[in-house]
């Protein structure tokens, strides 16, 4: 069928245009589709083509290019050197989206300028159209537009993502965490305004300042009312007992709780000592006990449970949390302790020593995590351990990478060594706090929390340092 073209075109015999591309760009072109609509209607948009001394090199529209060829009939051509700026740059980046080895950041990048070009000469464009326009679906087009907006700003969550869908995911579990930030907030000024204005007969109990401790004389600053707004600039752990505690707390809500209570039991290391829980498995059962009938007084309605156990607990631990509307998986996270320091079996002799612990990870309200890792990591005990029970950092930030960001509201009802707090503060957590009966553990943990505080901060200026040095140099 004959089709008019516009004069500004020229028709040109298909043979007479050199397609030029890298081995790794050689594909089958697909055209039987093409092929019948233009028998029909014809071409209706030219190809683009660059003049060079020898030939007429394709720029752009090879399928187009491939149909006259079997139809055997004359295409029309625009030269690239008579385009406008913005049309050349336009087909530039359409034809940087078909590129298959095209990395995905430069792909979202590539997809976001063509809708920007786009947006800014017609006012009324849309992702619609702009998903018309690239023969891809609007969601599709929704998730590109939003990642590309995260790679132009250097958003470091999608640092280490390999694919468009990975980084989209990251960032909708944001999106996600921050709205659930927002609610309860709302939820929390409700609840305030319900509250008798007078003060409580059982106030908050405050941070314990190190400082004024000798010899088991322990004294206390009180510091203002704990607050998710500010990460407050004192030392994270109060000194009180969480059995006592809870019951009482109606402050802020937490969104990612963690929990190492004594386990009780053999294999267990076992301290009787003044202001430290008994190690038995009915100590053990009444903290859990507390923590669950307390659950809404101390966890957001969107929150994380990270509760660590023994297997002998397992069956009615699980079945607790899940009374409790927590989604709990089936399989627990699971430290392995690659030292000759494993845990004695029941029976010493028949059965192999345990090296590794386990740990039921927890959601409510439908929380999703963070980032997905692998349920298993492996890291040596602490070789000189704060609290006889202490966690590894290294372990502990891992495993809390999967729930903790800077939306983070993080707590311990028995921080012992403080190691969760660390490990919570090194991964963003806006706000930390952690419960210590022992007033000596407290004690040493806040000073090695401000330890790591005051690291953190010096490692920070050197960057940022070493950074002005590098633009100067420049």
């Amino acid at each position: 069928m004959d089709h008019e073209i516009p004069q500004s075109y020229d028709l040109i015999d298909p043979g007479l245009i050199t397609v030029n591309r890298p081995d790794r760009q050689r594909q089958s072109i697909d055209t039987e589709g093409l092929i019948s609509s233009i028998r029909q209607i014809g071409v209706i948009n030219p190809i683009i083509v660059r003049r060079t001394e020898e030939t007429l090199v394709l720029v752009a529209g090879e399928r187009r290019l491939e149909c006259c060829r079997e139809l055997k009939i004359p295409v029309p051509v625009r030269y690239w050197d008579e385009l406008s700026p913005t049309e050349s740059r336009v087909i530039e980046l359409e034809e940087n989206i078909k590129r298959a080895d095209l990395p995905w950041r430069d792909y979202a990048l590539a997809v976001h300028r063509l809708h920007t070009i786009w947006s800014e000469t017609d006012s009324e464009w849309n992702q619609k159209q702009t998903a018309a326009a690239l023969s891809f679906s609007e969601v599709w087009i929704s998730r590109v537009l939003t990642v590309a907006r995260a790679v132009e700003s250097d958003n470091p969550r999608i640092a280490q993502c390999g694919s468009i869908d990975a980084a989209h995911s990251i960032l909708a579990r944001l999106s996600e965490r921050r709205a659930a930030l927002i609610v309860q907030e709302l939820i929390e000024e409700d609840e305030s305004h319900r509250e008798d204005e007078s003060p409580s007969s059982n106030p908050v109990p405050q941070p314990y300042i190190e400082g004024n401790h000798s010899q088991g004389n322990h004294s206390q600053t009180l510091v203002p009312s704990i607050s998710h707004k500010n990460k407050p600039p004192y030392s994270p752990i109060l000194v009180t007992d969480f059995l006592q505690w809870a019951p009482t707390y109606s402050g802020p809500k937490f969104n990612v709780i963690h929990l190492d209570f004594p386990y009780g039991g053999a294999g267990s290391v076992t301290r009787q000592a003044p202001d430290v829980y008994t190690n038995t498995r009915d100590v053990f059962w009444d903290l859990t006990d507390c923590f669950l009938t307390n659950l809404d007084r101390i966890a957001s309605y969107s929150a994380h449970i990270l509760f660590w156990f023994t297997m002998r607990q397992y069956t009615d631990l699980r079945r607790r949390f899940l009374e409790n509307d927590i989604h709990t998986p089936f399989y627990p996270l699971i430290w392995v302790k690659p030292n000759p320091m494993s845990i004695v079996g029941w029976l010493g002799g028949v059965e192999p020593h345990r090296v590794y612990e386990t740990c039921l990870i927890g959601a409510r309200g439908g929380r999703r995590l963070v980032k997905n890792r692998n349920n298993a990591y492996s890291a040596p005990r602490v070789s000189n351990p704060i609290h006889p029970t202490q966690k590894s950092e290294p372990m502990l930030r891992y495993f809390l990478s999967m729930v903790v960001d800077d939306t983070t509201d993080f707590i311990d009802p028995t921080a012992g060594s403080g190691s969760s707090i660390r490990a919570a503060e090194d991964l963003g957590a806006r706000s930390t706090l952690g419960l210590e009966i022992n007033p000596e553990y407290a004690a040493i943990a806040n000073l090695e929390t401000n330890k790591a505080r005051n690291l953190r901060i010096l490692n920070k200026r050197i960057v940022a340092e070493d950074e002005g040095e590098e633009e100067t140099s420049q």
